[in-house]
């Protein structure tokens, strides 16, 4: 890879992990269909390895606002819904089973629009976890259905708990990309590469947290769900 392309991509990762830090997820709805235009090895595992380490940094930073049993509803879905993904890269086409995702988070996105409110609960949680998992997997972009459920929440437990599902799942999905020969040294070196430009980025984003508003931390997460719908649609 010549020094362009990689500067390029340091430069996409870090406005993206700065979105991540912010509002807790949009790492990977805004870096992935970029970095996949630049290179396709980007995707998905490099990709998943700068989310795990966002994402660390998210949940100890908000630490005191996990809750534990949300998380064990929310990894009871993601990891057979990971397992359903890694299956279905290997046996199913790739852009209809991208479109059947997105109609279902499209749903759930325009529900979000009006005055209905998606419960929070264990068996929302598990659910809308299902669809992360397959989403995750195949395309590295897991955030959009976990963020419609999480976003009535308040901001500092979004980004807390967020951060602690994202780091644990987007491991599940790499062991499942390990298992179906998709992980190798060469993409952990890329995505380790790419590590420095996420910690900055995340770092950057943290020091922007706190002026902004739930309002405007709910609306963002939105906004991130309908680009990312758009993309995996239009891309």
């Amino acid at each position: 890879m010549d020094m362009i392309t990689f500067s390029a991509a340091l430069a996409i990762m870090l406005a993206a992990a700065t979105l991540h830090g912010v509002i807790g997820f949009g790492q990977a709805v805004l870096a992935a269909p970029l970095l996949f235009l630049l290179n396709p090895e980007f995707i998905p595992a490099p990709i998943l390895i700068c989310g795990i380490v966002m994402s660390l940094m998210n949940s100890w930073r908000y630490r005191s606002e996990l809750q534990l049993p949300a998380l064990a509803n929310t990894w009871a879905g993601y990891l057979p819904g990971s397992l359903m993904g890694g299956w279905m890269l290997a046996i199913a086409d790739q852009q209809i089973m991208s479109w059947l995702l997105v109609g279902v988070v499209g749903i759930a996105l325009l529900v979000s629009m009006t005055r209905i409110t998606i419960p929070f609960n264990r068996y929302t949680l598990s659910a809308f976890s299902v669809s992360a998992g397959v989403m995750g997997t195949v395309s590295s972009i897991s955030g959009p259905p976990l963020a419609l459920v999480w976003q009535h929440q308040p901001v500092n437990s979004i980004r807390g708990n967020l951060g602690a599902t994202f780091a644990s799942c987007n491991l599940i999905a790499l062991m499942v990309l390990a298992w179906h020969d998709k992980l190798n040294l060469h993409l952990i070196t890329l995505g380790l590469s790419l590590a420095p430009a996420a910690i900055l980025g995340n770092w950057l984003g943290s020091k922007l947290a706190p002026h902004v508003s739930h309002h405007h931390m709910r609306m963002a997460m939105l906004a991130v769900c309908f680009i990312s719908c758009s993309m995996v649609l239009f891309c």
